[in-house]
């Protein structure tokens, strides 16, 4: 029995960009020659930073003298770390004998927010009950009727 040399290749994409990682003395980005034996089997690791949050392709392909094959993976990017939340408490009260029965205000997420993972709870409490109105952004209104 023999040692097959194959050479493993991560396509670039879009989705995502190599990290650099220093194998021995070559800088290794998508590809990797490895030796296979009989009955056996190799792991390779490709280091990459998703660019985006959501479902991204990898494709990835192995060529050898013998043989050449290619898959795709499909996986799903989440943001990690621990969640954390930040409240804001404001108290509307309406002057009496106005004619104004509406308040804006804003808030802004912190900056080391992971895009694509901000989340909004507004409660809103008034006698009687207020509508609320979520814009764009991160503009929030609320209002009374």
């Amino acid at each position: 029995m023999w040692d097959l040399e194959v050479i493993l290749l991560v396509e670039q994409n879009e989705a995502f960009e190599f990290v650099l990682a220093v194998d021995g003395d070559l800088a290794v980005v998508n590809a990797k020659k490895v030796t296979v034996g009989p009955l056996s089997t190799v792991k390779a690791f490709f280091p990459i930073r998703p660019l985006a949050l959501g479902e991204m392709e990898i494709s990835a392909a192995m060529f050898s003298a013998e043989d050449s094959r290619r898959w795709v993976q499909t996986v799903l990017v989440k943001p990690e770390g621990v969640a954390r939340f930040y409240s804001q408490t404001l108290l509307l009260e309406l002057a009496p004998n106005t004619d104004s029965d509406s308040w804006t205000t804003s808030f802004s997420f912190p900056p080391d927010v992971v895009p694509g993972s901000q989340r909004v709870h507004v409660v809103g409490m008034s006698s009687p009950p207020p509508r609320l109105s979520i814009g764009e952004g991160t503009a929030l209104g609320l209002g009374a009727r």
